[in-house]
């Protein structure tokens, strides 16, 4: 009895010896100082470290300091006003999170998808998503899920670009440059890429479709992919098919910038998958769409979203044609009024030579009289062919300072909708006057 009370104290002494060490253990790891690194647009393979995984604490949220931006956009040629309440309470809640993440032995692209994902995944921004999916859709009656996804496409597009941001990573004079929680971005009503594409993956995750991030290093630029049908994608993935977004300006799904499609270096592209869900099937409509728009007025129009640049820029076109359908013309009336004109010289110059000039016999002037009907028939030919000519050249000269005008309203247009500091382009412009105008 005693030999058995003797080793449960030994195994007691034994177990307490361990746990404190367990302690000291746990205690002495908790006290290094770990570095905690930020990321920028892309994530810096520098920035990957073998630390552990912290968890993000979830903090409760209050209402307080109630403010209300309002967001314009537009959808089906229609210019919407979008009023939502924020606060700053919760803004300083998501702006006070830590947004490094710590990795022991994460690939390049898992920390990135780490990352990244983390700003969807926070639930107290959740209230404000669903508002706004709400809201959009009552204010478009949008028929289908695919149509509000578009006009939520379009309410992301338009909000302002961060340019002092922008410049702060670029100009890389700022420690403090950080990626925004979707509320931070709503709340600040700017934002630069990746910010506005977090916003747009949160929003269009919870309608149910397929996304992903796509980054890109070399131009240090963040867009969106949708999940469509693989015959419009721009990028494949296991399989699945994704439509680039360009979430900083008004642009068409599905239409890169020039600096993306064409880079001048090899890109590196990635691909970060943020969720599973359905296909935005209206990118087969939208894509026959576009063809059509290409095959008539070229493909520069596929640059272009707006309503108001499309219109102006269909009547530039068409203007255009005119004016080049009307130089035809004129070039067709010179080639026939040039050799009209030396001929009549000729037969002019032989009348004269016959001696019908002045006073003529009775025979004579039978046969002078024939051959003066004959000059004034080419005569009368050339006068009509020659006024014909004239009035074509005052038209044309009227529609060609009307193009002028119109292209010059064009140019302005597009010159305040690409003012964003991102620098990005959608399309080079074509020659804004291809007809000599020296007629």
């Amino acid at each position: 009895m005693k030999k058995n009370q003797y080793l449960i104290r030994i195994i007691l002494l034994i177990l307490v010896f361990l746990v404190g060490l367990l302690g000291i253990v746990f205690f002495l790891y908790n006290s290094i100082d770990i570095e905690k690194p930020k990321l920028s647009e892309s994530p810096d393979p520098t920035q990957i470290e073998t630390q552990e995984v912290i968890e993000q604490k979830r903090d409760t949220v209050t209402y307080e300091g109630l403010k209300t931006n309002t967001f314009k956009f537009e959808y089906d040629c229609q210019t919407f006003s979008l009023s939502l309440p924020l606060f700053q309470s919760i803004h300083d809640y998501f702006s006070s999170l830590d947004k490094a993440v710590y990795s022991r032995e994460y690939t390049q692209y898992d920390f990135a998808s780490k990352y990244y994902n983390q700003f969807i995944q926070n639930e107290h921004d959740e209230e404000v998503i669903k508002l706004i999916i709400e809201r959009i859709g009552d204010l478009t009656s949008a028929n289908t899920t695919d149509d509000l996804a578009i006009a939520i496409i379009s309410f992301i597009q338009y909000i302002d670009y961060d340019c002092d941001k922008f410049f702060s990573y670029e100009n890389k004079e700022s420690h403090d440059y950080q990626t925004n929680y979707p509320y931070e971005t709503l709340y600040l009503n700017q934002g630069v890429c990746g910010d506005s594409t977090i916003l747009l993956a949160k929003i269009l995750k919870q309608l149910g479709y397929g996304t992903a991030f796509l980054l890109f290093e070399e131009e240090n630029h963040m867009a969106l992919g949708i999940q469509c049908p693989n015959e419009h994608a721009n990028y494949i993935q296991n399989g699945l098919g994704y439509c680039y977004i360009e979430t900083t300006a008004p642009s068409r799904i599905g239409v890169q910038p020039i600096e993306i499609a064409n880079p001048t270096v090899p890109n590196t592209q990635r691909i970060i998958k943020i969720s599973n869900g359905s296909t935005f099937n209206k990118m087969n409509s939208l894509a026959d769409q576009m063809e059509i728009d290409s095959n008539e007025y070229g493909p520069f129009i596929l640059a272009l979203s707006r309503c108001e640049e499309i219109s102006q820029y269909k009547h530039k076109h068409n203007q255009e044609q005119e004016l080049i359908a009307y130089e035809e013309e004129l070039g067709t009336l010179k080639s026939e009024i040039e050799p009209l004109y030396n001929n009549l010289e000729y037969v002019i110059q032989q009348y004269n030579e016959k001696g019908c000039k002045g006073t003529v016999s009775k025979s004579k002037y039978k046969k002078c009289e024939k051959e003066r009907n004959y000059v004034q028939s080419l005569q009368y030919t050339y006068e009509a062919l020659v006024i014909d000519y004239n009035n074509k050249v005052e038209v044309y000269n009227d529609l060609l300072n009307n193009f002028t005008e119109v292209t010059n309203s064009f140019e302005e247009l597009i010159s305040s909708h690409n003012s964003t500091c991102s620098g990005l382009t959608f399309g080079e412009n074509p020659s804004d006057n291809p007809v000599n105008g020296d007629e």
